[in-house]
């Protein structure tokens, strides 16, 4: 890999807990509150779920 990035295949997060690593970041990810709105946060969460195995 050749980002630091998580591989997201691999994620057991749950829908909240993306919603709430998105909304109010975590580490290195800066939060995205006041940057989206609750309906592209969510949507992005939900898109992850796209990239399980």
């Amino acid at each position: 890999m050749a980002s630091m990035a998580p591989d997201l295949s691999v994620s057991k997060m749950s829908l909240e807990d993306r919603i709430a690593l998105i909304t109010y970041g975590k580490g290195a990810m800066p939060p995205q509150q006041g940057i989206l709105d609750a309906a592209t946060i969510s949507g992005i969460a939900a898109y992850i779920e796209e990239f399980r195995d």
